[in-house]
């Protein structure tokens, strides 16, 4: 039998944790089959990874598809989750098989949801646009996807456009320096699902690093409908390795 483990990363705020909860259920109707389903944490939330997978495993799943929910490859979706999962299946046999489908940063629909907040502010709001993600030491799949959400704005809008990311090999403390001037309105579209903590260092370290620019932050993109059709798609094309549909 076949059951879906939806992952996010976890949040001290429990609205926030909520509303993952939600978006996961409205993924999971979305479905061509009702599958066991359970939603399962990385950090700072008691029902943790293996918790969520042994509930799985206790209803007779032995066909694990994890669909981790967050943006980027990193240490989370590439390290973290495949060891706690796999270091949970131990106890369950050598019957049970695990897939693990992309994060879902790098897909349109994320994309068409930057590009929906962007539409909020009168084109004379902002002199530029910087796009911002958190960012990876692991991988270069964040400033990949920034440059694409970079070249996509720069034919959208008239004003000058940049991306960088707030942590990781590239950072924003490397490279503004030519783009941000004084006076500067700078609206920050950021690249991420909710408002933790890092989102809400964007602006006081810009503001520390850039005084005299104007600096205004976009909402982060959220548990957005823009999302689901590309989950579902990701979820379909990795369940076609699954061996055992029943």
């Amino acid at each position: 039998m076949i059951g879906i483990l939806y992952v996010f990363h976890g949040s001290p705020q429990a609205q926030r944790n909520i509303e993952s909860e939600a978006f996961s259920l409205r993924i999971h109707k979305n479905l061509s089959r009702e599958y066991p389903m359970e939603v399962g944490y990385i950090d700072v939330h008691e029902v943790s990874v293996p918790v969520a997978t042994r509930r799985l495993l206790d209803q007779g799943v032995r066909q694990l598809l994890v669909v981790p929910l967050l943006l980027f490859e990193g240490v989370h979706t590439n390290e973290e989750l495949p060891q706690q999962v796999h270091a949970t299946i131990q106890d369950y046999g050598d019957d049970v098989t695990v897939h693990i489908t992309l994060p879902i940063g790098p897909r349109p629909g994320a994309l068409t949801q930057l590009d929906a907040h962007l539409n909020h502010y009168a084109p004379t709001s902002y002199d530029k646009l910087l796009v911002i993600a958190h960012g990876s030491n692991y991988s270069c799949q964040p400033q990949s996807t920034i440059d694409q959400a970079v070249a996509y704005f720069d034919q959208k809008i008239h004003q000058e456009v940049q991306g960088t990311t707030l942590r990781g090999r590239h950072n924003y403390q490397e490279g503004l320096e030519n783009f941000i001037q004084a006076q500067d309105r700078v609206l920050v579209l950021p690249y991420f699902l909710i408002d933790g903590h890092l989102y809400r260092q964007i602006l006081p370290e810009l503001a520390a690093k850039y005084p005299q620019a104007d600096f205004q932050l976009a909402a982060p993109i959220g548990f957005s409908d823009y999302l689901i059709a590309d989950v579902v798609e990701e979820i379909q094309k990795v369940k076609q390795q699954c061996t055992q549909y029943s």
